[in-house]
């Protein structure tokens, strides 16, 4: 939530295939300043060690909420892992190539 042009955010543990965990951002951006899913993964990947930077991170017009006022989040929608805000796991420098 402290990435610019985020207004709210949330992260959730998605398994939308058996034995499949991964680690989803849902943002609800700024009116006037939308981020790039891409920037904010990036951002968060230079603050956070990279088991916390989620896999995907999806926009969404608003956080759903259940009658008692938490997230719902059945309600949240599927990332779409094929768009550049999928992890690539892709080595970042030659440290990580080697290992």
């Amino acid at each position: 939530a402290a990435c610019p042009g985020v207004v709210a955010a949330a992260a959730v543990i998605r398994e939308d295939r058996p034995g499949d965990r991964r680690l989803v951002g849902y943002v609800v951006p700024d009116a006037d300043d939308e981020p790039q899913p891409t920037a904010i993964r990036g951002r968060l990947a230079g603050r956070l060690p990279d088991f916390m930077v989620p896999a995907a991170v999806v926009t969404v017009s608003e956080l759903p909420l259940t009658p008692s006022g938490k997230l719902d989040r059945k309600a949240l929608p599927a990332p779409d892992y094929s768009g550049s805000s999928v992890a690539s796991g892709a080595p970042r420098d030659a440290r990580q190539e080697i290992l």
